[in-house]
């Protein structure tokens, strides 16, 4: 698939619940699953394992490959409850889950481990966005090329994390080993 590797969603209200998404591959975007416009969704107790955001650059320079995971674009209130992300490839932004212009929502309650993107966010990377909170994450073993080992925060306005704990985190060739916050 080329935007969600499992599952496509463009519409409000959707939940997810105890569902388990391994192997799976998006050329574009989402390895697993893709969001585009599509608020007020919950994705909670999943296991996400061993998925992709393969990517590429196309002839006017722009990178594909965001959100080895999880990709969402143009929403409200999105929740990320109680997962677990083991394994995940990101080609571009967003090792697990890449998120822009997704505002008033958060990510908790969930494990990290062992995520890579070659770009920024090992993990997470949220952009152009407001009001956004990750509570009680466990990251473990991720790292990003360029900054962000484990989240990548950019032009991010009222941001929390908290109670979150970074294990052998890493940007080889950027900043923030942990994390690489631009904005408020």
């Amino acid at each position: 698939a080329a935007i969600g590797g499992t599952l496509l969603i463009g519409n409000n209200n959707m939940t997810i619940l105890k569902s388990n998404f391994s192997y799976s591959v998006a050329l574009r975007l989402g390895g697993a699953i893709g969001g585009h416009h599509a608020s007020n969704a919950t994705i909670d107790g999943c296991i996400f394992n061993s998925t992709v955001a393969a990517g590429f650059v196309d002839s006017s320079l722009a990178y594909y490959g965001e959100g080895g995971a999880i990709y969402w674009h143009d929403a409200d209130n999105v929740t990320i409850t109680n997962s677990k992300f083991l394994d995940i490839e990101a080609h571009s932004n967003g090792g697990a889950i890449s998120f822009i212009d997704v505002n008033n929502s958060e990510i908790s309650n969930s494990t990290f481990a062992g995520e890579v993107t070659l770009k920024y966010g090992g993990s997470i990377s949220w952009v152009n966005s407001t009001n956004i909170t990750i509570d009680s994450i466990n990251f473990t073993a991720a790292a990003a090329s360029y900054g962000g080992g484990a989240i990548c925060l950019f032009n991010v306005d009222n941001a929390t994390v908290m109670n979150s704990n970074f294990n052998n985190t890493s940007s080889p060739w950027g900043n923030g080993g942990g994390m690489l916050i631009n904005g408020n």
